[in-house]
């Protein structure tokens, strides 16, 4: 190759450049078509046709499709663990660092921007799963449903693992998330926007409303939510029982001894037959005489 047919040094660099600008490109075509209409429903075409880059670019930086959807889900996971960092770093009580929680996640959640493609990628991965969902889950969703579930157990003074604890990570979540659908908050609240102060609002509502609900189940011992209730015949038993047959005896049995399982009493005929005395013991009923024997 002569001099005069090298590339020149700012070609070279212009050419480095571009060749830097197109992954990222197709990034940002990707994690929006991928957003709008899921993995399944989006071909290499379209993606390429949309960044302005060579249909044979994806092959070239990312492998093939799934590669560049798997970098995809990176970015939002980095974007995700980010955010929960945010709402993690609080300090303060448990109360304190609460509300701290609900107001990064809602504002990042609800109020859009240039991330909203987040949630709307994270939706279709839920609803139509890829192997990639593994990864959404241990790194970005896990660990911040662990923080939140560590923040309840302190609050309701119990272990991280009761059942109550779940239940109530999972009330927060949907207080939050149910504004996140944009089309049903269209119509069943029309006149509600995104607002700062409509975020803020919405972020003490949650707030107030879990720490009442959360207090509240902390007052009531776990064995009034847990343990099950005694039951009647009627409830365990069929339409078919005899009267007098009790099914279904807890901790304290019919016979006082707390067994459990099927207790009976003897069966009863519902018309029994009269019994007949012997004719020596038969007595004679006569009004204003004591019966006695013949």
């Amino acid at each position: 190759m002569t001099r005069a047919s090298q590339p020149r040094p700012a070609a070279r660099r212009q050419g480095a450049a571009q060749d830097r600008e197109t992954p990222r490109r197709l990034l940002a075509a990707a994690a929006e078509l991928f957003a709008e209409r899921g993995f399944a429903h989006v071909s290499v075409r379209e993606i390429c046709r949309a960044a302005s880059a060579n249909v044979a670019s994806v092959n070239y930086h990312f492998g093939d499709k799934l590669g560049l959807y798997g970098q995809v889900v990176e970015l939002a996971i980095a974007t995700m663990r980010e955010a929960g960092a945010a709402g993690m770093r609080a300090s303060g009580s448990a109360e304190e660092r609460l509300r701290v929680y609900v107001r990064v996640f809602v504002e990042r959640l609800v109020g859009g921007g240039q991330r909203s493609w987040i949630y709307r990628l994270m939706n279709r991965e839920m609803e139509h799963p890829t192997p990639a969902l593994d990864r959404v889950v241990a790194q970005a969703i896990r660990p911040r449903l662990e923080y939140l579930g560590g923040l309840v157990a302190e609050l309701m003074g119990c272990p991280p693992r009761d059942a109550r604890v779940l239940r109530v990570v999972a009330s927060i979540q949907g207080q939050c998330m149910i504004y996140a659908r944009a089309p049903v908050v269209a119509r069943l609240a029309p006149d509600w926007r995104p607002t700062p102060q409509a975020l803020a609002e919405l972020s003490d509502h949650v707030a107030e409303f879990s720490l009442a609900g959360i207090h509240a189940l902390a007052r009531r011992s776990p064995a009034r939510g847990g343990a099950r209730a005694r039951s009647s015949p009627r409830l365990l038993g069929s339409a078919r029982d005899e009267p007098g047959e009790l099914r279904g005896v807890d901790a304290a049995g019919a016979d006082g001894e707390g067994a459990r399982g099927v207790v009976s009493r003897p069966r009863r005929d519902r018309h029994p037959a009269p019994t007949r005395r012997p004719r020596s013991q038969r007595a004679l009923c006569v009004p204003g005489r004591t019966a006695g024997p013949r």
